[in-house]
């Protein structure tokens, strides 16, 4: 169990960092948004430093439920690099209208830690959540412009799409368990 838990310390790094963010940002509102904006950027990067698996032939955890191989190493540091990168441009983008709020890099955060479970996910239902959460935090950053009505409606579009499109994920994940027995990659 504690091997396992080492190979997702980068989730639960930016995990844990989400939830602290999170509750900084609650209590001081959004005049904490820049520092905010920059720990969120800060814990990308300690993330990205305990990436396991850049140097080595990967590792199995959670009982093949959670793969960190060379390829998921190299596809997470691109991720965090680009979230980071995100958030840079963000605090230009929303400064213009004075919109920042602090809950954003908060989200671009957990919407990076389901990223990380997708590029590592060795099973099906692990793709899932990892997905989900990616989605979630998603749909609130499409529509997080409140005063913009195309802001609203992108929101509410993806949102319905998504929903749609997870239903029928999962129908297809169910197929799949029912022919073969398994929602591991390698058994399918």
């Amino acid at each position: 169990m504690g091997h396992s838990l080492a190979l997702t310390l980068p989730e639960i790094i930016l995990t844990v960092s989400a939830l602290a963010l999170l509750m900084v940002a609650a209590y001081s509102g959004d005049k904490s948004s820049k520092l905010v904006n920059w720990l969120a950027i800060a814990a990308f990067a300690v993330a990205a430093f305990f990436v396991p698996g850049v140097f080595d032939a990967g590792a199995v955890g959670f009982d093949g439920l959670f793969i960190a191989d060379s390829f998921a190493a190299f596809s997470k540091i691109l991720i965090y690099i680009a979230a980071a990168a995100a958030l840079v441009a963000a605090g230009g983008w929303f400064a213009r209208d004075g919109l920042y709020r602090a809950e954003y890099p908060v989200l671009v955060l957990l919407s990076g830690v389901g990223m990380g479970m997708m590029v590592s996910a060795g099973d099906l239902l692990t793709l899932y959540v990892g997905l989900e959460l990616q989605s979630l935090a998603a749909y609130v950053l499409a529509s997080f412009q409140r005063k913009d009505t195309r802001s609203a409606e992108a929101g509410l579009k993806y949102f319905v799409l998504g929903a749609l499109a997870s239903g029928i994920l999962l129908y297809g994940i169910s197929l799949l368990y029912g022919f073969t027995g398994s929602t591991l990659f390698g058994d399918i």
